[in-house]
């Protein structure tokens, strides 16, 4: 993942640093490429081959069948497309935890969250709720922060299309 410069991004988060109310507002607003380089890819690839990957949760009711194993329903014709869709759904998971440990890892590089498990993030239902909890934080934090709202959520939304993503919170 590769950091993108965006000016505007710079000037908005300027505009809401310098306008925190009896306090100092250390922040960032960042945007990154969804794309891997190639340290990343070979990340990916170790993880892949790794049994006991950081990236698997153990916190599951069921255990994952091999794809030799007869399926539950004791008929054979349902295991090509489950077993398809299971692994597709799997891997799916898989990399969208490893995008959101590469991000924090990019953010934060004084900090080490490789070992951080899928409990520790928190998929955000739809944007109302992002822009709801972001509003309850900056409202009682930067003064006129209304006033910069609009051109906030207006820059993510060029910068992301934001209700083309699936949203998460980081629960640390």
């Amino acid at each position: 993942m590769k950091y993108l410069e965006n000016a505007n991004l710079d000037r908005i988060c300027s505009v809401l640093s310098s306008n925190a109310i009896d306090c100092q507002l250390d922040m960032r607003l960042e945007a990154y490429s969804c794309k891997m380089v190639s340290s990343e890819k070979k990340q990916w690839k170790k993880n892949q081959l790794t049994k006991g990957s950081p990236f698997v949760s153990n916190h599951g009711s069921s255990r994952y069948r091999h794809l030799s194993e007869p399926s539950c329903s004791g008929s054979d014709n349902d295991n090509d497309e489950v077993d398809d869709l299971f692994i597709y759904h799997f891997l799916s998971i898989t990399r969208t935890l490893f995008d959101l440990i590469g991000v924090l890892n990019t953010s934060f590089p004084d900090y080490d969250f490789s070992h951080i498990k899928s409990e520790s993030f928190s998929l955000i239902p739809n944007i109302e709720s992002l822009v709801g909890l972001v509003d309850l934080k900056l409202s009682a934090t930067v003064s006129n922060y209304y006033d910069i709202k609009e051109a906030l959520w207006r820059e993510i939304d060029e910068i992301i299309k934001i209700n083309e993503c699936r949203l998460y919170r980081y629960l640390f």
